[in-house]
């Protein structure tokens, strides 16, 4: 009926992502989700809701319904799917991460040639930054945010593997990973 579908429809559109593995699953029915849409090539676009005027993607409270057909097949445009964890720590913890006082040697990958730490490779085996975590984030390169969470937790883990506890930028790193917790 009517009403099961406007009920089904406004608790659909509370999640702000569909998973790649859902839109995958060959469902033909059209739901709410919350997309970031960029022209391509231009990143400026990103972050705007895709808005419809044809009264057959109106959704319940004025959020865009998009079919699955246009999901798989996008003309011009490309489609972004993120989810809240992700805008979160995007727009929050990142912000709130880069803006501390001691991230500053985590912003970019380990020199070790110009920190003279040739063995820092050999030791560290997954290396990781804040920058690189910040450009992937930007980039749309995680689906999920636990994967996010743990290239953060990765920059921390691997100062914690080659410094020494009572060197400076160990306790740094302690602090901004303290800061996380909080987070």
């Amino acid at each position: 009926s009517k009403l099961t579908k406007r009920f089904i429809s406004s608790s659909i559109l509370g999640f702000v992502c569909v998973c790649f593995n859902f839109i995958r699953s060959g469902i033909n029915a059209e739901y709410g989700v919350t997309i970031i849409m960029s022209e391509e090539g231009n990143t400026s676009a990103a972050g705007k809701r895709v808005k419809r005027s044809s009264s057959k993607y109106d959704a319940v409270e004025g959020t865009t319904t998009i079919s699955l057909a246009e999901r798989l097949h996008p003309v011009s445009k490309t489609y972004h799917f993120t989810t809240n964890r992700l805008q979160y720590i995007q727009h929050k913890v990142m912000k709130i991460l880069w803006k501390n006082k001691y991230c500053w040697p985590f912003q970019k990958p380990v020199d070790a040639e110009e920190l003279n730490i040739p063995d820092y490779y050999t030791v560290v085996k997954n290396p990781m930054d804040l920058g690189t975590v910040k450009r992937k984030l930007e980039n749309f390169e995680y689906q999920m945010g636990d994967e996010a969470l743990t290239d953060i937790r990765l920059v921390f883990d691997n100062c914690f593997l080659y410094n020494n506890p009572l060197d400076d930028i160990y306790l740094m790193a302690k602090d901004l990973e303290t800061v996380l917790n909080q987070k």
